[in-house]
């Protein structure tokens, strides 16, 4: 957990998490607030928001098992692709298909060069 999220949460954030003792790590490392729930399986509130973060786990797994043999220094990398594409996809209808190439091109911190 330390290796894949530890330098991509800001020192200081709060830290939401469900008690698993590898958030308590991240906490700790970053000098983080922690801000631990617990589930519980009456409260159909907790449950609905628990649903919505397991689909996001479930979309994040299967969007990993595309690149079997990835090497864990390139995490970041892919955590970044998929939060694009996780975006794209949530815009989608909301902007004209070249408008929205155009916005991410202009939004994104990136340097661009002619091939020509």
């Amino acid at each position: 957990m330390r290796k894949a999220m530890g330098g991509r949460i800001a020192p200081g954030s709060l830290l939401i998490h469900d008690l698993e003792q590898a958030h308590g790590a991240l906490v700790r490392d970053g000098r983080r607030e922690s801000g631990a729930h617990r589930a519980y399986e009456n409260d159909p509130v907790c449950l609905d928001r628990m649903e919505t973060v397991n689909d996001l786990c479930s979309w994040l797994k299967r969007y990993l098992w595309r690149f079997t043999g990835m090497s864990p220094r390139n995490l970041p990398a892919y955590l970044d692709w998929y939060v694009y594409l996780f975006r794209v996809n949530q815009a989608r209808g909301r902007w004209d298909p070249i408008e929205s190439a155009v916005r991410h091109i202009l939004m994104a911190d990136a340097t661009y060069r002619s091939l020509g």
